[in-house]
């Protein structure tokens, strides 16, 4: 399970790393609309991911442990605001946006992961981590 987080970590680092490319290039450019694909694409398979093989794990555990049911309720609360702004800045991108209005979204969107990727790795994963550790022999 070890490998689990490490992967979506990675997931992280490359979703920044190609959001934080197209803003370098301005949104009007071929070459940014290609990687602002590539980043929806990268998005939802790692959301894929964490319904698949994380949520799991941590809904079995809030079923006996209302600490960690709180936790999931808070991360699901916060999970369909950033939601509906990715939906709204790809659907803005999807329609040929300004620069103008597509940076203000983008702005939008980019704080929300950077805090909901933070929070993620600090708070979620090593949770996961600590109900999917092996007891020492």
């Amino acid at each position: 399970m070890a490998g689990l987080i490490q992967e979506l970590k990675e997931h992280h680092v490359h979703l920044l790393s190609i959001l934080q490319l197209a803003k370098l290039n301005g949104f009007a450019t071929l070459e940014t609309r290609e990687l602002l694909r590539s980043a929806r694409t990268t998005l939802l398979d790692h959301l894929r991911k964490e319904d698949l093989e994380l949520y799991p794990v941590l809904r079995t555990a809030a079923a006996k442990n209302p600490a960690v049911k709180g936790t999931l309720d808070t991360f699901a609360a916060d999970m369909a605001d950033t939601s509906n702004l990715a939906i709204a800045f790809f659907k803005k991108c999807d329609q040929g946006g300004t620069d103008h209005d597509l940076s203000k979204e983008f702005g939008l969107l980019i704080a929300k992961l950077r805090s909901r990727i933070r929070r993620e790795e600090e708070l979620l994963y090593p949770l996961f981590e600590q109900l999917t550790a092996k007891p020492a022999a």
